[in-house]
């Protein structure tokens, strides 16, 4: 690598930032230029500030009412052409639906004649539905809970005599605590059978 080239990559190639704060000709012309400007400021705020008469205010203010007023009338030109078309597509939409339930009325209404005709000398027969005639026998063929036959069996012993001390409760529970739901339906199938 030269040293032409070595020195292209060091150094920048750009003005120093010192060199534009320092007072040179272009600062000059600047400085000119914002006077200029201040100028031009001053002489505009000078327009600003000439007196307006009182027929000119009169006049922009009659102009902006004006405007105000067009566009207030502008809005309800439109406020009004809006709710006239929604007045007539709802008449329309009434006037569908009259249609509607016309045709579905007499739709029926004919329905009932062909099958009021073809009928005729008919009786009306009953509808099927599911009706409770025998309450015990519906009972009887569900299957039972531990805990009915458990008390099931309590009572069936109760009305023997068998379960009258202490000792004979608890023995009855220890018994009822290890046996399974098949052991008491044979047990409450025995004591009827010995029961009948």
């Amino acid at each position: 690598m030269t040293l032409k080239t070595q020195d292209t990559h060091h150094t920048s190639s750009f003005p120093s930032i010192l060199h534009s704060y320092q007072y040179s000709e272009g600062l000059g012309k600047a400085v000119s230029m914002a006077k200029v400007m201040t100028q031009m400021k001053k002489l505009k705020e000078k327009r600003v500030e000439r007196p307006v008469s009182a027929a000119e205010l009169q006049k922009k203010k009659a102009l902006l009412e004006q405007r105000h007023l067009e566009s207030y009338r502008r809005l309800h030109r439109l406020k009004d052409s809006l709710s006239h078309r929604y007045a007539e597509l709802l008449t329309e939409k009434v006037q569908r639906q009259r249609q509607e339930m016309k045709q579905h009325n007499s739709a029926l209404k004919f329905a009932e004649k062909h099958n009021g005709q073809s009928s005729t000398g008919l009786t009306f027969q009953e509808l099927v539905g599911s009706t409770l005639k025998d309450n015990a026998a519906f009972l009887k063929s569900l299957s039972k809970t531990r805990y009915y036959l458990v008390l099931e069996l309590q009572k069936q012993l109760g009305q023997r005599r068998c379960l009258q001390g202490i000792r004979e409760q608890e023995v009855f529970r220890s018994w009822v605590d290890q046996s399974k739901t098949t052991q008491l339906e044979k047990q409450l199938q025995q004591m009827g059978e010995k029961r009948l």
